[in-house]
């Protein structure tokens, strides 16, 4: 089974964010502990085959802020989300913001236009995509370090003498081109703008912050009717963007449809 199932499985569900082959191996039954090299870096905590994955403070940590211009002090800010990650040194993380993180302006406090929001994040993700789609190419060879947009014609191999594919473009050099704006940046990035409108997600982080602090039980309070639509109508655009990608899903239906 180690041999023959975990290895494709593992480059099926390798998309999937935060997952491990120490996981996958622990779901077959298999000794996890012989597959920790895919995350021997982590701490123990993280190293447990079923916890939780890495913070959002550290999944989002290379990705861009979303900044929106306020119509009332003039100043573009960045959106906050609807629970504190503790960076204004104010707050502790998990603290619950409410509408007025998203919604509001850091700067004077005031509430932002949904209008303003919208068009920012459809500009945001636009741009995002755009990065994506026209970034270089750069070899992964440390020696050369190439950059380009095209891709080389002619073949080389590697020392084992088999084709690499996306050869560099510097001749001799047995580099492989590796694209710049990977994948799973972009889908990072837009994880990342749909974890500010997320309501449900944001209470549940409340909680559990809440929780490891000792503190008893209570639930957020609720937001305002408006606000709740708003935030709901702006977590849909960036989700119907996210639902144009299978970069996180793998339909073993279609895979195994012809056998």
């Amino acid at each position: 089974m180690a041999q023959q199932l975990l290895p494709p499985i593992f480059r099926l569900c390798e998309p999937i964010d935060g997952l491990t082959s120490e996981q996958i191996a622990a779901a077959l039954g298999l000794d996890a502990a012989k597959f920790r090299s895919h995350s021997a870096d982590l701490p123990s905590a993280q190293r447990d085959p079923f916890a939780a994955g890495p913070s959002d403070a550290s999944r989002y940590a290379d990705c861009d802020p979303l900044h929106v211009r306020c119509g009332a002090c003039g100043q573009a800010g960045a959106v906050r989300g609807l629970v504190s990650d503790g960076s204004d040194g104010v707050s502790e993380p998990g603290d619950w913001r409410g509408a007025a993180g998203p919604l509001g302006c850091a700067g004077c406090g005031g509430r932002l236009e949904v209008s303003s929001v919208r068009d920012a994040l459809a500009l945001g993700m636009r741009k995002q995509t755009k990065e994506y789609y026209t970034a270089c190419l750069q070899c992964d060879e440390a020696s050369c370090r190439e950059t380009s947009r095209s891709l080389s014609t002619h073949v080389s191999r590697d020392e084992a003498g088999l084709p690499l594919f996306p050869a560099c473009t510097v001749a001799r050099c047995r580099g492989k081109m590796q694209k710049t704006r990977t994948d799973r940046a972009l889908h990072t990035q837009l994880l990342y703008y749909a974890s500010l409108f997320d309501e449900a997600a944001a209470r549940a982080k409340a909680v559990i912050a809440g929780k490891r602090r000792g503190e008893e039980w209570r639930e957020p309070p609720p937001l305002d009717a408006a606000d709740a639509a708003a935030l709901r109508s702006l977590l849909s655009t960036v989700r119907t963007t996210l639902e144009a990608s299978a970069f996180d899903r793998v339909d073993l239906a279609a895979l195994f449809a012809g056998m």
